[in-house]
């Protein structure tokens, strides 16, 4: 990824390096994008994308110098807290969804 920055120097472009990027978060300053998400994913240690990406209004040439695989084990571990972790989240989410339908038809009988 060295040529990568020198290039992005000699063209006044800013270059940055993300550590232990995780698929689905933000990417820097530059936001969040499936598109990045689905480049990175194809690409293995070494490679670089050949056209940019725009993320938002920031357009960004992406690379990957490492990949760390997933560890199984860690993840047996925490399987059962990150499933009560994800219900309990989208138990909150219909909860708010259904208490937003309830105040908007109750809006909607009162402009009647």
């Amino acid at each position: 990824m060295p040529d990568l920055k020198a290039a992005a120097e000699r063209q006044v472009w800013k270059s940055t390096t993300e550590a232990d990027h995780k698929l689905g978060t933000p990417l820097g300053k530059a936001g969040t994008s499936p598109a990045v998400d689905e480049a990175l994913y194809a690409l293995k240690a070494g490679e670089v994308t050949k056209t940019p990406l725009k993320v938002g209004d920031t357009w960004v040439i992406v690379g990957v110098t490492e990949r760390k695989e997933a560890d199984l084990a860690e993840f047996a571990k925490q399987r059962e807290q990150l499933t009560q972790s994800m219900l309990s989240g989208k138990q909150s989410q219909l909860f708010e969804d259904y208490i937003s339908s309830v105040q908007q038809r109750i809006e909607a009988g009162r402009q009647d």
